[in-house]
Formats: structure tokens, C-alpha cells, sequence
């Protein structure tokens, strides 16, 4: 039961919110495609935005050659050992055990990179195919690596099928179905 409501309040259920208006861009011309609240009971967990190229099909979100970032901006105090195995609950569900046992040192690191975050801390998950995936915490990376299909992985748990919320993966996704 505590798993499940570690998941839930880690990753939560999710109210979807419309793209902004007149989308700023973000590093290398990614604008802010989609972004959503995610929720657990009463509790806000966190906002969480998706900024693509402009012009990209939801379908390519994923794919290797797409630039992507993904911010999670806390809304409370959760343990970088609750976000882990959230991640790897959501990443089993996805994948088979093969796929999971050829990136698990990748994973690993990406996961031990990790911090607790407070209110208002920000966790950026940022890929770009000439550098890899990069994780960062408040404007400060803390893990650089990885390639196109560890971001397929790992933005998948938001983007993917079997996500943690379909609904605030259509709400990343700009409530759009093409």
C-alpha cells in the first residue's frame, strides 16, 4: 500500500491545462508545447511542462531525433528514493526486463544523480541528440549521458504508453491528436 501511495503522491493523477498563449521559446528554439498539475487526493505534487520544437507532432515526442524538455516544479517535499522507485515502477510497466537490464547502469546513475526536493525545487529532464539526455535540479545540472533511447525511456514515463497519467500526458501533449 505505502507504494502505491508513493507513486500516487509522487506522480499523481493529473488535471490537464492548456498550452499558453503566444508559447516563449526555450533553448534551441523548444517552445512550450503542454502542461498539467499533477495531483494526489488534495495535494498539488507538481507542474510539469513539455517544450518541443515548434511544428512537432505529438506522435514524434518521443522519437530519437526530437528535442525535448520536460520541468517538474514541486509543489511539496518528496525523497529522491520515493521519485526512484516511482520511476521504476512506471519504467517496468513499460518495458520488458531485457530492455531494462541493458540501460539499468544508465538508469542507475541517472537515478543516483538524483536529490530530495522541496516547494518550489525544479527538476528539468532536458535531451538533444548531439548531447544526450541531462538532468538538472534548480538550473544545475546534476547528470549528463545517456542517448536517444534512454530519453525514450525516460520521458516515456510521462509520454510513453502506460504512462503515469493519460490524462497529463495529453495535457503535455497540448490536449492534441495528431
Amino acid at each position: 500500500m505505502k507504494i502505491i501511495f508513493i507513486f500516487g503522491v509522487i506522480f499523481g493523477l493529473a488535471l490537464p491545462v492548456q498550452a499558453e498563449s503566444g508559447s516563449k521559446p526555450v533553448n534551441d528554439a523548444l517552445t512550450l508545447r503542454g502542461q498539467g498539475t499533477a495531483n494526489y487526493l488534495l495535494f498539488e505534487v507538481y507542474e510539469a511542462r513539455l517544450y518541443l520544437p515548434p511544428g512537432i507532432a505529438a506522435a514524434a515526442a518521443l522519437q530519437g531525433e526530437t528535442s525535448r524538455r520536460l520541468s517538474l516544479r514541486y509543489k511539496l517535499a518528496i525523497k529522491r528514493s520515493d521519485i526512484e522507485l516511482a520511476a521504476w515502477s512506471t519504467l517496468q510497466k513499460q518495458w520488458p526486463d531485457e530492455v531494462l537490464k541493458s540501460r539499468k547502469n544508465q538508469l542507475d546513475q541517472l537515478h543516483a544523480a538524483m536529490r530530495d526536493v522541496n516547494e518550489g525545487d525544479v527538476y528539468t529532464l532536458d535531451y538533444r541528440p548531439t548531447r544526450g539526455v541531462t538532468l538538472s535540479l534548480n538550473d544545475q545540472a546534476v547528470w549528463q549521458g545517456g542517448d536517444a533511447r534512454l530519453a525514450e525511456m525516460y520521458f516515456g514515463i510521462w509520454l510513453g504508453e502506460a504512462c503515469l497519467s493519460p490524462e497529463l500526458r495529453l495535457a503535455l501533449l497540448g490536449n492534441k491528436a495528431d
